[in-house]
């Protein structure tokens, strides 16, 4: 009885173990918010409910993290990254998620659908971005 059992919750592991590994893979955008050692999260934002990666205080589209570190194309919220100007300035719009981890998070939107927290761009505080450019500067 007790070797039934003991194969049983083996066979449930292993299968669980399975699953977690397949949808990790079916999941390319948070394949490489990981890979970079950001935490990925899907948060209710406006209609849609995008990929988010967060990297230190810092927070960025898991697509436009994707398409840069794999070197395919740059979004709008990666370019406005570099250029020292706030939402506002950059055509951007600033939204919330009504998901109450990230409602306080103000996040930069943009029209090709990509987005950056607000506080990544214009007058950032020293050292709020350092792991989300260490991350964007990562090559797969």
């Amino acid at each position: 009885m007790i070797q039934k059992i003991y194969i049983l919750l083996s066979v449930t592991l292993f299968i669980s173990i399975l699953n977690g590994s397949l949808s990790f893979a079916q999941n390319p955008q948070r394949h490489f918010c990981i890979l970079t050692e950001g935490q990925f999260f899907a948060i209710p934002l406006e209609t849609d409910l995008p990929g988010i990666c967060v990297h230190g205080s810092a927070v960025i589209d898991s697509l436009t993290l994707m398409l840069k570190v794999t070197g395919e194309s740059e979004t709008q919220a990666l370019k406005a990254l570099s250029t020292g100007l706030d939402c506002f300035q950059l055509g951007g719009k600033v939204v919330y998620s009504s998901d109450p981890a990230f409602s306080t998070t103000a996040i930069c939107s943009f029209q090709d659908k990509s987005f950056v927290g607000a506080l990544s761009l214009g007058k950032v505080p020293a050292g709020h971005n350092d792991q989300l450019l260490k991350a964007l500067s990562q090559k797969f």
